[in-house]
């Protein structure tokens, strides 16, 4: 499992593998006074239901396509620094996600740290077939968030498996490499406690050195939409085009940036005007909202 948009009062949860339903279990000593959590799936359009938690601390979210290997479901209306237990049917491991809670936790010297892991170019494939100890190391220093910028794998599926754009056998290559890469146990290990906030970059959306000519960039970012849980995407780009997002974490503002989609190396230009219009936006609203820091997360310089 992976969970990602996560905030002070939600998160949605990425389920890797076939498993027709995961059981959430509220931890009563982190989440009191909740009447009621809102839980939607993401294979329908209006598939909201209410867990009325004051009856149970318990509720089964089923897989909505039992054809969906993959699949996600979103919980609203928790409180800040609740936490949830889950486990996915036929799983022996569970998992412990919390909400943002407003200020970051205190440490054994009264200190209070918000702790952010970032990640990138993995090296992941299958003639490379490590385990990367690091995300193991990464969990025991027990972050609040892991920022993954961007190649998570290196299957290149674009040179090496050359499928047809828009085929399902192009959409299953590029959902199975996430699958694959992050069903590792040193991943899983940090996966099943800390949320992640991922873009891709050239290797995972295709082959290397892939840009805005990249013949499979509406496969990967349909597959993305569709598995990753991410944060609210541009509204120019709900659909297609590139993922640049921004969170908030104790105060901190992270613009996560795709400098992949539009990339232009030779125009030395990695993102659109539209994206390079949002960017500007967040940054003039940063003084207004006060900040504490404003992160500007990107694998590749703005320029080529």
């Amino acid at each position: 499992m992976w969970a990602g948009n996560v905030t002070t009062v939600g998160l949605t949860l990425s389920v890797l593998g076939w498993h027709e339903s995961v059981e959430v279990r509220l931890d009563s000593g982190s989440c009191p006074g909740m009447p009621n959590v809102t839980v939607s799936t993401s294979h329908t359009t209006q598939d909201f239901k209410t867990w009325d938690t004051k009856s149970s601390d318990t509720f089964v979210v089923e897989n909505p396509s039992k054809a969906s290997e993959r699949w996600r479901f979103g919980l609203s209306g928790l409180e800040p620094g609740c936490c949830t237990e889950m486990k996915a049917s036929g799983d022996a491991l569970d998992a412990r996600y919390c909400t943002f809670a407003e200020k970051p936790k205190a440490s054994s010297d009264g200190s209070r740290v918000t702790r952010i892991a970032i990640a990138g170019c993995d090296r992941f494939d299958t003639a490379y077939d490590d385990d990367m100890q690091v995300y193991a190391a990464i969990a025991d220093l027990r972050p609040d968030l892991l920022l993954h910028l961007g190649d998570m794998h290196y299957r290149d599926i674009g040179s090496t498996e050359h499928p047809m754009a828009g085929s399902s056998r192009s959409l299953d290559l590029i959902g199975s490499a996430i699958e694959q890469v992050l069903s590792r146990p040193s991943r899983q290990a940090l996966l099943r406690s800390v949320p992640m906030a991922y873009v891709y970059n050239d290797h995972d959306s295709g082959f290397n050195n892939a840009d805005s000519r990249n013949y499979l960039r509406d496969d990967v970012g349909k597959v993305y939409r569709a598995v990753v849980p991410h944060y609210p995407l541009s509204a120019n780009s709900t659909a297609s085009g590139p993922v640049f997002q921004a969170l908030t974490v104790h105060g901190v503002r992270v613009l996560l940036l795709d400098v992949n989609y539009d990339s232009e190396p030779w125009a030395e230009r990695r993102i659109s005007e539209a994206q390079m219009a949002w960017l500007r936006k967040e940054l003039s609203l940063s003084s207004r909202q006060r900040w504490k820091l404003v992160v500007l997360a990107t694998i590749e310089p703005l320029v080529a």
